[in-house]
């Protein structure tokens, strides 16, 4: 009898918490009433202050964890304890909160629980680092792998858009040049808006189109197309012969194209009116005629050669 009316008062004390209007002061000692009952009432009191969350974080029950965790005024350092909970119906509500530290979110995208990787990508697919959603896009779960590609693909597009973009400030243009998608890195080798140094940044690129866009950029510092003189690609070397005159280079560089392997490489040399006579007359009797008959049209040929 006693243990039914004990039953009944906490009820009582319950139903009252949660109807009356409640201080922050009230709530702070109710928040350690040694009751679980009423204490996961507190949890989920609309009067309750960041900070009583964050020690109600750190109950011993399991079910105040879970609503403290289902709280938007939950503090992030809350958050992140919570992200390790024991119990992994705390740790999905953690991965949907739009407060949980990037540092939580990572770990919880290794979670052992899909249910939790796919909160995470469900409540805060665009808070994760690209690689992260690369990795959940090959998760052994097929929702997990679903929502996780359909994710990584809409912000590829997006970022995509924001390169090939001219409204797009230079400073992100910047960001975006470290991209992971290599069309993202394109777009903004391309576009008019982005900075020499950027262009000099994706002169290091991986992608040889990259590349090519890079070096056929006005904007780009001579310095940063200097590289491709000695590239095993006969494109990338053909472009970086073609801004001689523009980029004013040393007369060493202008020798070295004119031994090139590709003809094409020095038909450029052949016509340049930088190119010194002596390097002209070798040009005159290249292997390649196309070559001879371009060095032939340069006024700084020896007369002496053309007779």
């Amino acid at each position: 009898m006693a243990m039914i009316e004990q039953g009944i008062f906490l009820v009582s004390r319950y139903r009252n918490l949660m109807r009356s209007n409640a201080s922050p002061e009230v709530l702070v000692q109710s928040a350690k009433d040694k009751h679980d009952f009423i204490r996961l009432g507190t949890a989920g009191h609309p009067n309750i202050l960041p900070e009583t969350l964050a020690h109600l974080a750190k109950d011993a029950n399991r079910y105040v964890r879970k609503t403290v965790a289902d709280r938007e005024e939950t503090p992030p350092e809350a958050l992140a304890l919570l992200a390790g909970d024991v119990w992994w119906i705390v740790r999905m509500k953690v991965a949907s909160r739009s407060k949980t530290p990037i540092e939580s979110l990572i770990k919880l995208a290794e979670d052992e629980e899909w249910w939790v990787r796919l909160h995470l990508v469900i409540g805060n697919k665009n808070r994760l680092p690209k690689k992260v959603l690369a990795r959940l896009a090959k998760d052994e779960n097929e929702l997990v792998r679903e929502f996780a590609t359909d994710a990584a693909n809409a912000d590829v597009k997006e970022r995509r858009s924001a390169a090939a973009d001219q409204n797009t400030s230079p400073m992100r243009l910047a960001q975006l040049a470290g991209d992971t998608d290599v069309l993202v890195r394109l777009n903004v080798a391309i576009n008019p808006r982005t900075l020499p140094m950027t262009l000099a940044y994706l002169a290091g690129d991986a992608d040889r189109y990259v590349q090519m866009s890079v070096v056929s950029r006005l904007k780009t510092p001579p310095e940063a197309c200097r590289r491709f003189a000695e590239d095993q690609d006969d494109h990338l070397r053909y472009l970086a012969a073609s801004r001689i005159e523009r980029d004013k280079v040393s007369l060493d560089t202008i020798v070295h194209f004119a031994r090139d392997t590709s003809r094409y490489v020095r038909q450029i040399i052949a016509s340049e009116r930088r190119t010194p006579p002596e390097i002209l007359a070798l040009l005159l009797k290249d292997v390649d005629e196309s070559v001879s008959r371009i060095a032939i049209q340069n006024p700084n040929i020896p007369r002496e050669l053309l007779a």
